[in-house]
């Protein structure tokens, strides 16, 4: 469970800035749950709106490339220069590290990581816990870079010296918690980066195969709800799974006179990989059963359906899947009905997503703590901030979406006058 992001001098972002999916509508809370401490009031999700440029997706961007250090960065040799850009508008934030903090409930377990980043090094890492019978916050680790060069690691009692052991082989380019989690005496870090692994999904690890492999291993029948409720008149999905069969790979290679070093390496990529032939299923005139290839599916459709096998994963088992303008290829309704079935979930799914979609904007579809705003203040420095600064009404006598689009609320584009008007002096 997501509980906040924060992000501190990182591409657009100068200050640091944090989303928060801590319900904060009292008078609301029919789209939120409790954790199962009973300590935290949590969204199912939070729609993130703004201009374009605005920096909605460096936002999103600033997440995964978290994700991604924690995944990846025990990979990274000694030396290599690391992928962040600093707020590059300001001379001194240019050469500042970068700041990445999450927290988390995880297996009754509040959790707050992060890490401050150059190009070059970690500069600082730490990870704190909070177990659900007690209020206290407990250090787990910090890890700090000397003055002098070297990097000193404090830990708690409880398996300090395998921290300490672990420290030693850690370089400057990688992540200490990367680096344990591997270990033979890491249970108590693997936790947190399975976490990473298993239960923040962003749009790029949305695979149709997903989807293909759910109706194979017998949840046809949620994935057909689930397009089906979406009124997109599939009857039902026909998928045929089998492994890529080498000599017809070969014999169409041949055809197309493919270079015997690209052969090989083809054949070697699709070792034990699946192919799959699928073909959507609908009902003609007088109920005839109609089969056609997803290339005649609409985009729509075809999103749809790739998104779907995840969704039900994440809804299933609680996880946060997290995507950077979610309406891209679907209808208004269509985005209704995904941001409908998460508010309405029994599970701790969550979804946090950008948007234009300022159909979205009304008390029917979103709380006003769901509601964010990305905006650039005169500094071209990116701002994250809640519709809850603001105060306004909430029995649909007001129309949210035309006040934002006003500039009641901010982040929306200035639109410079047109060609003509310029030339008129209008």
């Amino acid at each position: 469970m997501l509980i906040s992001f924060n992000v501190e001098n990182f591409l657009s972002f100068k200050d640091g800035q944090e989303l928060s999916l801590v319900s904060t509508d009292k008078k609301n809370t029919q789209y939120s749950f409790r954790t199962s401490d009973n300590k935290l009031q949590l969204l199912h999700g939070v729609v993130i709106f703004g201009a374009n440029a605005a920096g909605k997706s460096n936002l999103i961007v600033a997440m995964h490339r978290m994700k991604h250090f924690v995944l990846n960065s025990v990979d990274h040799k000694e030396g290599k220069k690391l992928s962040i850009t600093p707020f590059l508008l300001n001379s001194n934030t240019k050469e500042e590290a970068t700041k990445f903090e999450i927290e988390f409930f995880h297996k009754n377990i509040r959790y707050r990581y992060g890490f401050l980043t150059d190009d070059k090094k970690i500069v600082d890492e730490w990870l704190f816990y909070r177990k659900s019978d007690t209020y206290k916050e407990n250090k787990m680790f910090d890890r700090t870079y000397s003055n002098w060069g070297e990097f000193l690691v404090s830990a708690n009692n409880q398996g300090k010296s395998f921290y300490q052991s672990i420290a030693t082989r850690t370089n400057p380019q990688q992540l200490f918690l990367s680096k344990a989690a591997g270990g033979e005496n890491a249970e108590m870090l693997k936790p947190i980066y399975e976490w990473f692994r298993d239960v923040l999904l962003f749009d790029s690890d949305i695979d149709i195969k997903a989807t293909f492999n759910s109706v194979l291993s017998g949840k046809k029948k949620e994935i057909l709800n689930f397009l089906q409720v979406a009124d997109l008149s599939i009857h039902d999905l026909d998928i045929e799974a089998k492994e890529f069969d080498k000599n017809e790979m070969k014999k169409k290679m041949l055809e197309q006179e493919v270079p015997e070093v690209l052969q090989s390496r083809i054949l070697e990529e699709i070792e034990g990989e699946i192919e799959y032939k699928v073909r959507t299923v609908h009902l003609g005139e007088n109920n005839q059963i109609v089969t056609l290839p997803l290339s005649l599916e609409s985009a729509g459709t075809n999103k749809m359906i790739e998104y779907a096998g995840t969704i039900l994963d994440v809804l299933l088992n609680g996880k946060v899947l997290v995507i950077d303008e979610l309406e891209d290829s679907l209808h208004p309704l269509l985005l209704d009905h995904l941001v409908r079935i998460f508010n309405e979930s029994k599970s701790t799914a969550q979804i946090v997503f950008t948007t234009h979609a300022v159909n979205l904007m009304t008390p029917e579809k979103l709380q006003r703590d769901q509601i964010w705003f990305v905006d650039k203040n005169v500094r071209q420095e990116s701002e994250l901030y809640s519709f809850m600064d603001f105060s306004p009404r909430n029995d649909g006598r007001e129309s949210w979406g035309k006040r934002y689009l006003h500039g009641f609320y901010g982040g929306i584009p200035y639109i410079c006058p047109t060609q003509n008007q310029v030339q008129n002096g209008d």
